[in-house]
């Protein structure tokens, strides 16, 4: 930054040697000239009129030179960008400007990401799978690499309902293709059973009981007393 004005100074009367008129002058220039540098050097070259305000405040009133307090100087200067620093300060403000859209655009990207697609499996399936056709041009690709970096991001409540919905569909799709085979509906009524011992939770299957016996329900609800 370049600044032009004018400056003023005076020397106060009191005690000690007389100092010339051109030796004052100096170090009020000097004095001035070291705190417009200390203003414009703090401040960015696209916060020209920023630098301008905080120079006007600091030479706006008589202030007392450092190196002898007996002479005080004020300015009115105002600043100004070269050509080059211009242009550069221009190249700057565009560069942070657009830093500044990348990190917001970023932000809610992982926002949107967070609160909406890894809120729930299947969504996050559909969106992985359209990023990959999006890449690959085919959804022929492998889940390895959703299952080990994407699933574990996944909200946990919604991966428990997924899950018990699952559960649910494989047990009566199961049952449905087994009930007319006596035989296979045993052995997949003993197969649930060990299981369910194995995780400690052998009433569940007591539970499950009716549904390999359906005629079991249909007896008890055969032999219930006609209410009337």
């Amino acid at each position: 930054m370049t600044a032009r004005g004018r400056v003023w100074f005076r020397r106060l009367p009191g005690d000690g040697p007389k100092v010339p008129v051109r030796i004052t002058r100096a170090i009020a220039l000097l004095a001035a000239r070291a705190a417009a540098s200390e203003v414009t050097t703090a401040t960015a070259p696209e916060s020209l009129f920023e630098a301008q305000q905080r120079l006007a405040i600091a030479l706006g009133q008589w202030v007392g030179a450092k190196v002898d307090q007996r002479i005080e100087f004020r300015a009115n200067l105002r600043l100004s960008l070269g050509p080059e620093y211009e242009r550069r300060a221009q190249e700057y403000a565009l560069a942070r400007q657009a830093a500044h859209v990348e990190a917001v655009m970023r932000q809610e990207r992982l926002r949107y990401l967070g609160e909406y697609i890894l809120d729930d499996l299947r969504r996050a399936k559909l969106w992985w799978l359209s990023s990959q056709i999006d890449q690959t041009g085919d959804a022929q690709f492998d889940w390895s690499t959703f299952d080990k970096h994407i699933t574990p991001l996944i909200d946990s409540s919604s991966r428990n309902e997924d899950l018990k919905v699952v559960v649910a569909e494989v047990i009566s799709t199961l049952v449905d293709r087994v009930h007319d085979d006596p035989t296979k509906l045993q052995t997949w009524e003993n197969m649930v059973k060990v299981l369910l011992n194995i995780v400690g939770e052998p009433q569940l299957g007591e539970r499950l009981h009716p549904l390999f016996h359906p005629s079991l329900v249909n007896d008890v609800s055969s032999a219930d007393p006609a209410v009337g």
